[in-house]
């Protein structure tokens, strides 16, 4: 025999003849009839709520008070594994009070046999499903009762208005049974328990066992023992114990979608045809039917539903309900019973299961954001993130018990969102984007009941994984501004008043046949390019004034994106007219290399080894207040130059060797550009020395009567084609030449034979001129020559000359 009692629980222990008594600290005792008849050594053994194991120690004395004491059990323990422990509850001390709440039972309530009404703790009814009544002080909405019986939880109680509450025992055997009740919150927070309410149930009348009894022990059968009870109140009654039959109902089973599983006791399904499965501890009898009941809750009337379908063999049985016509709590125990007269007094354990067909409130969640790589993505966005953090806010507030929220990608569930401490904020970390792959994907959220019903998904949030799987890139080269009277290129984070800007740009190769250049507006896929070749262009409408940042992709037929552009952005303003386009132009003249031995001007598309170049050149007139020189490389801004008067220099910075393309504009307060400046081109090279030969100009000739051969330095020519000479210091290397400048203008490339070289020079009106060489090579130039002036004077000499006599001056 099993009781489920802690050492602190009793009181002590006495012997009545050969019974041993056991007083409990509730008031009740338990007697265990003969339990020192037959002179055989018995031991009764203690399961504690630790799981420890303790036997009690017996005096041989006779004397009345017969326990002296506990020692722990030494013995083989493997048969107490499949016991539950004892609960500390049923006989401690009532704790009924939790923040400000009070609980009690009061009374039960027998509605079967000659007598029926309300009774106290401590007596004996032979109601198998008497109903609990109880006091309940400071409940609040979203609270709960809960009731146990013999330490498992039975179901909750129905409330009235004025704190008085009952609840329909779940049919049940004959014996002692402990009741509690606990307050249960809507958070799952659980109150102490009630104190312990103990009745007996005795449900054969003992009008009709008591003769039976006293006729004598071979009536009843032989190996059956009597068994002898007696409660506080001094009532006493002997009967026969139950079968031996033992009925349990292991699981109930929920096979409605979209959550089909097991349903614990005390927990919730859709389904209103659940599934009963159980064991029996022996074949019933050949006019044994196995009955199941149904209490509702709600009503309080518990039905017999019909009979379990029972394997004989494997000892089990199963049942499905025939349909639960409404939500609600239910609790179901199951019985073997006489087919012809109904009792039975095998009853199973209770189980209980809320039935809840309603679907969680719908749009009650938002997804507010999706964050990759710690950086915000709008809806419609791209990320290279493979674990992007997905957040949102539950519009209605906490969740309800045993709700969770579903997170689904493309229609698929691919995980539960985690809820923060204020009950409101949400947010969930998709693991497995990387194994999907790049493209295009759409997150939505529900809410999930404990039943499994679904509330209707969220809105959609659109992300798309961007991979390296695309060769190409993109470039946005310029926004321009096609309206009004401030027209051109817009530069990044300029104004505009076109409220259809012109992109355009290139790509490097050649996109595929199904590939198409899309651009993105904030992150929002907006169109698709005209593509030519490797350049690219899309006029985008805008409905409202505002800031907009562009990227561009190349995408494939499948949807993957390739690297995105650079962010090119831009305000849109109709309400302010802007600035017309500047009416000042640039002009890029030189860019100079101070490093090296080889310094000076690099030529146009010529080479350097000065990371560090500077740019000169000028302006058609003298900048206004708010304008300015901006420097572009490559088409992006690279920053400022300093102007003074109608000059300016900008030096730059760059990072590694490679062609660099630079141009020059003019930009105006509003952010608009004037015409760029011709490109000029540089080949940044750190890793090669140049030093070009030097070059002399010896000597200019004159080959035209009446006064030929070298005019001289400073000398003057009637010759409009003088011929130059001169000579350099070493051999011109591949790609070098030496070129001639007169007046600071080239001129024309010198014909070299060997360390010599001439040049012959057309001039075209008389003059004074001025002529200087220099070798150049790709990208650079040597050290300028020595400068040789000329003067060029082709008009006729006005005076006449005369011979007027000739003089012999020697003798004869």
């Amino acid at each position: 025999m099993v009781y489920q009692l802690n050492r602190s629980q009793v009181t002590e222990m006495s012997r009545v003849g050969n019974d041993l008594v056991i007083h409990l600290t509730n008031g009740s005792s338990i007697h265990l009839d003969g339990f020192f008849a037959g002179g055989a050594e018995k031991v009764l053994l203690f399961k504690e709520s630790d799981g420890s194991i303790w036997q009690v120690n017996f005096a041989q004395d006779g004397n009345s008070t017969v326990m002296t004491g506990y020692d722990p059990y030494e013995g083989d323990t493997s048969w107490a594994d499949a016991l539950p422990p004892a609960e500390e509850t049923l006989a401690s001390p009532p704790k009924d009070t939790w923040d400000g709440y009070a609980i009690e039972i009061q009374s039960y309530t027998d509605d079967v046999g000659g007598k029926q009404g309300d009774f106290p703790p401590g007596t004996t009814t032979d109601d198998p499903a008497p109903r609990l009544n109880g006091l309940v002080k400071g409940l609040q909405p979203g609270d709960q009762i809960r009731i146990y019986g013999d330490g498992e939880f039975l179901g909750y109680a129905q409330v009235d208005g004025q704190g008085n509450w009952y609840f329909h025992v779940p049919r049940t055997s004959n014996g002692h049974h402990s009741y509690m009740a606990r307050i249960v919150n809507a958070e799952g927070m659980e109150s102490d328990f009630s104190a312990s309410f103990v009745l007996n149930i005795d449900i054969y009348s003992a009008s009709v066992l008591l003769p039976w009894i006293i006729g004598g022990l071979g009536a009843l059968g032989v190996g059956l023992a009597i068994a002898h009870e007696s409660d506080s109140g001094g009532s006493s009654r002997r009967h026969t114990p139950p079968s031996q039959q033992k009925v349990a109902i292991e699981t109930v089973d929920d096979d409605v979608a979209p959550d089909i599983h097991i349903v614990q006791s005390g927990g919730a399904t859709n389904d209103p045809t659940p599934t009963l499965n159980g064991t029996l501890s022996e074949s019933l009898g050949g006019n044994e039917v196995l009955a199941v009941y149904r209490l509702n809750a709600s009503t309080g009337v518990n039905e017999r539903v019909g009979t379990a379908a029972i394997d004989a063999e494997a000892l089990t049985w199963t049942f499905t309900d025939p349909g639960l016509s409404q939500d609600g709590v239910y609790t179901y125990t199951a019985q073997a019973e006489n087919a012809t007269t109904g009792l039975s007094t095998s009853i199973s354990n209770a189980y209980v299961i809320e039935l809840d067909t309603t679907n969680p409130a719908s749009g009650v969640t938002t997804i507010t954001t999706i964050s990759g790589e710690d950086v915000p993505v709008a809806s419609g966005g791209y990320t290279t993130d493979t674990t992007p953090t997905i957040e949102g806010t539950l519009q209605s507030g906490s969740l309800n018990t045993g709700e969770y929220l579903e997170v689904l990608r493309n229609g698929e569930v691919i995980g539960t969102a985690t809820i923060d401490a204020n009950g409101v904020d949400w947010t969930f970390t998709d693991l497995s984007l990387g194994e999907a792959g790049g493209g295009r994907y759409l997150y939505t959220v529900r809410l999930v009941d404990a039943a499994g019903n679904q509330s209707a998904p969220s809105d959609a949030y659109e992300l798309t994984l961007l991979t390296d799987a695309l060769s190409q890139t993109v470039t946005i080269g310029a926004i321009m501004d096609n309206y009004g009277t401030a027209t051109g290129r817009i530069t990044s984070g300029g104004n505009t008043d076109d409220a259809t800007p012109t992109l355009e740009g290139t790509i490097t190769g050649s996109l595929g046949a199904t590939d198409v250049v899309v651009i993105y507006r904030d992150g929002t896929e907006v169109g698709t390019a005209s593509v030519s070749g490797q350049t690219w262009r899309f006029t985008d409408n805008l409905a409202s004034d505002g800031s907009y940042s562009y990227t561009a992709f190349v995408k494939d037929s499948s949807g993957t994106l390739g690297t995105p552009s650079s962010a090119y952005s831009i305000v849109l303003s109709t309400s302010v007219v802007p600035t017309p386009t500047p009416a000042a132009t640039v002009t890029l003249q030189t860019i100079t290399d101070n490093v090296g031995s080889d310094t000076g001007n690099i030529g146009k598309g010529g080479t350097t080894d000065d990371a560090s170049p500077e740019l000169a050149g000028t302006l058609s007139r003298a900048l206004v207040s708010g304008e300015s020189v901006v420097i572009y490389r490559d088409g992006t801004e690279v920053g400022t130059a300093s102007v003074s008067g109608q000059t300016w220099r900008f030096t730059d910075n760059l990072a590694s060797d490679g062609s660099y393309s630079y141009t020059a504009c003019v930009k105006d307060a509003a952010g608009k550009l004037g015409t760029p400046s011709s490109a000029y081109a540089i080949i940044l090279d750190t890793s090669v020395v140049l030093t070009p030969a030097t070059v002399e100009i010896t000597a200019i000739l004159d080959d035209v009567n009446p006064a030929t051969g070298d005019i001289g330095l400073g000398g003057t020519t009637d010759d409009m084609t003088p011929i130059l000479e001169g000579t350099i210091s070493t051999a011109l290397a591949a790609g070098e030449s030496v070129v001639i400048y007169r007046n600071d203008m080239e001129i024309g490339t010198a014909s070299v034979s060997g360390l010599t070289w001439t040049f012959m020079d057309i001039l075209s009106s008389d003059d004074a001129y001025t002529y200087k060489a220099v070798v150049q090579g790709v990208g650079y130039e040597g050290e300028v020559s020595n400068t040789y002036n000329i003067i060029l004077d082709t008009s006729e000499v006005i005076q006449s000359v005369q011979i007027l006599k000739i003089v012999d001056a020697i003798d004869p």
